[in-house]
């Protein structure tokens, strides 16, 4: 398998994989008990989060 560097285009996939992933987490659970009431939000922070992290070199 190639594993190649992330590139902007990619974030919208990126971003629905970890927000569906870390939706039944725990610990998250406790970081935002109403992310299914706000999924829109709660899925907004991880785009937020990873558009800082691809911008930012580091």
């Amino acid at each position: 398998m190639h594993i190649r560097p992330l590139v902007a285009a990619d974030i919208p996939d990126v971003v629905s994989t970890i927000s569906e992933a870390m939706l039944d987490d725990e610990l998250w659970a406790f970081l935002a008990p109403d992310r299914l009431k706000y999924y829109s939000e709660y899925r907004a922070g991880f785009v937020r989060r990873t558009k800082l992290r691809f911008s930012t070199p580091g």
